[in-house]
């Protein structure tokens, strides 16, 4: 009776630490000493979203040295989706260029997946600006542009953010 208790906590908790793993190798790979700032979940009236969490060198953010957010959803959402919510939080941050938008849009749809309870995607701003994402630690798509890191990553680290608490979490900044 033991085994078959002790057997999947034993087997969860080694996936839970292979899956740290490979986030570590895929973020360490562009951010140098990469260290986790902070985290935090985002809940949509009742809903939980996703959690996610901000790494950058010596766990010291700037918007212009390499870091990665990670997103590991909590429900089941298209990609479509997330490419269209994307897009609007880009805009309500005051981006209005919208042929390069819709150029952006174009380029997040063909690079996010339909994602499920446990998915994990992680957006990376490397050393160039250049965002790539990856999809369960396989790369999804790049994109080379990197005003679109700057308004992408704004999102959730722009002080004109739509969910600032969020951002504060992600900053590691105290919270009210």
């Amino acid at each position: 009776m033991c085994r078959k208790i002790i057997f999947p906590i034993c087997a969860l908790i080694v996936l839970v630490i292979s899956n740290a793993q490979a986030d570590t190798n895929t973020i360490s790979r562009y951010v140098p000493q990469a260290q986790q700032v902070g985290s935090g979940r985002l809940t949509f009236l009742f809903w939980n979203v996703y959690d996610a969490t901000l790494y950058a060198p010596k766990a010291q953010w700037s918007a212009h040295e390499p870091y990665a957010l990670s997103i590991s959803y909590l429900r089941e959402i298209k990609g479509a989706e997330i490419a269209k919510t994307s897009a609007e939080a880009i805009r309500d941050l005051g981006f209005s260029d919208e042929e390069i938008l819709d150029d952006w849009y174009r380029r997040m749809l063909m690079i996010f997946p339909d994602v499920d309870k446990g998915s994990k995607l992680i957006g990376v701003r490397n050393d160039k600006g250049e965002t790539i994402f990856y999809n369960n630690d396989q790369i999804a798509g790049t994109i080379t542009d990197p005003a679109f890191a700057d308004w992408f990553f704004g999102i959730w680290l722009n002080e004109k953010t739509q969910k600032p608490e969020l951002r504060r979490k992600l900053l590691g900044l105290q919270t009210r």
